[in-house]
């Protein structure tokens, strides 16, 4: 029965997440001065990957050898992948013996798209993010033995709650709100602050470069997502993002596929917002959504997240519209349904 590349015999996406290739990575990183091998950029800069010069069937991520591994960042990591074959071996009585694997039709080998990080984290939407034909079936298998999908993951981030920022600084805080610096940044990521109840003001935070947000933006802090970036000496700052995507024609066409298995592909020309009133028995309650309009004159409806005294028909600002996936389970816990809700600022 045909089998996973790797010796957990787990989707590689997956393995990315485990701790022992966090150490591997994080030795890589701090070796190479946490910046990419070709361009230079830094983590303030560009987004850092840690990438395997070949690959030998049998090992786990973290059990090559440093030589084997560099950094680079994501747009030089696609661009090695896209313009170069990475050798695959199989390891047999000591010797390396290579062997022909068939790239993802999708990503020609890749596993992800860097120009749709914006839509979970930009992994291939064919292969999710296993590189090979020969995988694919694999990982469907897995999802359903494990009721779970693979793009649900926020490869590499944790929530930022109220005791993780607390550990993280050694004193107890509540994060009262985040937004986007207004004042120029001399990184070419966008400035974070985040704002603690002290009044204490942490602005040694960027933004992902996945999430879309103007200067001077809140972002969600219920749904706020981290992970620890480094300078080039070492020292460490936070990543943050929080779950809503830019709502574009990408976004768009990638929901009405993933959850209607419909092809679709226009721009997004306006949105308002609509109310409904529903009665129940003992009272009434009210429900928003949003009518998102399109070039080809078809109209989408989702579920709203905004505000209660955003009124019927409140135009909304185009730019501004952002979506998340948020996940329900069933009272025994076995069966899980997913709705998209959008967000987005009046005109």
């Amino acid at each position: 029965m045909p089998t996973f590349d790797t010796k957990t015999q787990k989707p590689y996406i997956l393995l990315l997440e485990e701790p022992e290739w966090k150490i591997k990575r994080e030795h890589i990183l701090a070796r190479d001065s946490f910046k990419c091998r070709l361009c230079g950029k830094s983590e303030t800069e560009a987004e850092l990957h840690v990438h395997h010069k070949q690959y030998i069937m049998g090992l786990d991520p973290w059990e090559y050898n440093d030589d084997d591994l560099i950094t680079l960042c994501a747009d030089c990591h696609h661009i090695i992948h896209e313009s170069t074959i990475i050798p695959t071996y199989v390891l047999t009585d000591g010797q390396l013996f290579s062997v022909d694997r068939t790239p993802c039709t999708r990503c020609g080998g890749t596993g992800y798209f860097p120009e749709y990080r914006h839509v979970e984290n930009g992994v291939c939407f064919r292969c999710r993010g296993e590189r090979y034909e020969e995988s694919i079936h694999l990982v469907k298998q897995y999802e359903v033995s494990h009721n779970m999908r693979i793009e649900d993951l926020y490869l590499g981030y944790e929530r930022l709650t109220d005791n993780r920022i607390s550990t993280l600084l050694g004193e107890p805080l509540k994060i009262m709100y985040a937004y986007v610096d207004p004042a120029p940044s001399s990184a070419r990521r966008k400035r974070v602050i985040i704002i603690v109840n002290t009044g204490l003001i942490i602005d040694r935070a960027y933004l992902d470069y996945r999430h879309y947000a103007d200067k001077g933006e809140h972002l969600d802090v219920k749904s706020l997502l981290y992970r620890v970036g480094r300078y080039s000496d070492g020292t460490n700052f936070l990543i943050v993002t929080d779950k809503y995507h830019v709502l574009d024609k990408d976004a768009l066409s990638y929901l009405l596929f993933r959850f209607k298995n419909i092809t679709f592909n226009s721009q997004i020309t306006s949105a308002h917002v609509v109310s409904e009133l529903f009665e129940g028995d003992d009272t009434n309650y009210t429900i928003k959504t949003i009518i998102v309009n399109t070039e080809s004159g078809d109209s989408v409806v989702f579920d709203a997240d905004l505000p209660s005294d955003i009124n019927n028909g409140t135009p909304l600002i185009v730019s501004s519209l952002r979506y998340k996936i948020e996940h329900f389970g069933s009272d025994d816990g076995n069966t899980f349904s997913k709705q998209v809700f959008v967000k987005g600022i009046p005109e």
